[in-house]
């Protein structure tokens, strides 16, 4: 099935500019080299209800150089770079769930249980991407929809399991996309 992602604003817009905070970006961003920063703005908001789930994060991307191979100029967005864009994405995503109070049980977080976990207790424990056809890495869109979040006991604690889809797109009709299962261990507690 093909990714459509909803109408995102052209970076450097004022919708851009009104609906990415920045600050918390950067933050987000800090743990990834200066070149693998590739998420450049994003948004995050519940995507059919006030509060609550589904919560959809959506973004623009630009990938000058691979990190990883010698390949000047323009290339294709594949699969490394899709991990690495939707972990980006979804880091935001779920900083801003936590910073915004968008929804349980990141609506009981604090930044620093956040940044507490954001890279070793976020686990991505299934992936799957499809690509139908090439994206463009010098400039794309993206966005991640969290659609549930589940609370688990296991052998060392509770954890929470995290039901994602992702995407991304070109203007060219570039287009792939993925389903992510997350879990998130020793999470706050409610």
């Amino acid at each position: 099935m093909p990714f459509h992602p909803q109408s995102l604003p052209l970076p450097g817009t004022r919708a851009d500019a009104a609906r990415t905070d920045r600050a918390l970006l950067d933050r987000v961003l800090a743990i990834y080299k200066d070149d693998c920063r590739y998420l450049t703005w994003a948004e995050a908001a519940p995507a059919d209800h006030p509060v609550g789930y589904p919560l959809r994060g959506a973004g623009q991307f630009t990938i000058r150089e691979s990190c990883y191979v010698d390949a000047p100029g323009s290339f294709h967005l594949n699969a490394v770079e899709f991990n690495i864009c939707f972990n980006q994405i979804m880091y935001y995503l779920i900083a801003a769930a936590v910073h915004d109070r968008l929804a349980a049980p990141f609506s009981s977080w604090t930044m620093d249980d956040f940044w507490q976990r954001q890279r070793p207790d976020i686990l991505i424990i299934d992936f799957h991407s499809t690509f139908r056809s090439p994206v463009t890495s010098r400039n794309f869109q993206g966005e991640t929809t969290i659609t549930g979040v589940h609370r688990k006991n296991g052998r060392s604690g509770p954890f929470l399991l995290v039901d994602m889809t992702c995407g991304f797109s070109d203007r060219a009709g570039g287009n792939c996309h993925g389903e992510v299962t997350l879990a998130i261990i020793h999470p706050p507690q409610e």
